[in-house]
């Protein structure tokens, strides 16, 4: 394997089960999208598992009947995983995350047919510096506080900060805005530089001191 994120190492999780669990820690995940094949570019990381279908299937079935799996089958009869309770409180132990930088985001349109996209997290200011990254120029904001949130499957928040952004993403960029374009992608750059929050194991690192 590449070289992988940190873990405490406190807890009978394999290596390569962790890595499974990274994925499905605060979304479902079908069993197509965490095949060897399909595992490094689905979720953009430059490891994987290791195991076949057959051992990814075996090791599904073990993590469901030892409880760190919850399963459900959709009515198009394909099941999806991800961590049950127990599970989260296990990945958590190996990941120490820091849940004062987390924020979920969620993505669709408004009637009207504009681009919206909701960031939560427990920070306020987390969650303003990520819309500052997302979005360039809003046309509307929105924020309320959310209690008693479960922002992952697993896992309730007792206090949450949620801005709700509606923008015109754009789309295609025109011969004659290549100069706009190379603006954003730095300003995206520099966004980032001084990032403070996180969505994934990967960015999560930034924070772990090892």
């Amino acid at each position: 394997m590449s070289e992988l994120p940190h873990r405490t190492g406190t807890t009978w999780l394999t290596d390569a089960q962790l890595v499974l669990l990274d994925e499905m820690f605060s979304v479902h995940v079908p069993f197509r999208l965490l095949r060897e094949e399909t595992f490094r570019p689905q979720f953009n990381v430059p490891y994987s598992h290791g195991f076949n279908d057959a051992e990814l299937e075996a090791q599904l079935r073990a993590l469901c009947n030892r409880g760190v799996l919850g399963s459900k089958t959709r009515d198009d009869s394909m099941t999806t995983y991800t961590l049950s309770q127990a599970g989260g409180a296990l990945w958590s132990e190996e990941r120490a995350p820091i849940w004062s930088r987390y924020v979920s985001t969620r993505h669709g349109r408004t009637h009207s047919g504009l681009d919206q996209f909701r960031v939560v997290g427990e920070v306020r200011e987390v969650v303003e510096q990520f819309v500052d990254y997302a979005v360039r120029t809003p046309l509307k904001i929105r924020e309320i506080r959310l209690h008693d949130c479960g922002l992952l499957p697993w896992r309730s928040f007792p206090s949450v900060f949620a801005l709700f952004v509606t923008y015109a993403e754009k789309r295609k960029w025109g011969p004659t805005e290549l100069e706009e374009y190379s603006e954003e992608h730095e300003r995206r750059r520099g966004c980032l530089s001084d990032r403070t929050w996180w969505q994934k194991v990967g960015q999560l690192q930034k924070f772990i001191d090892v």
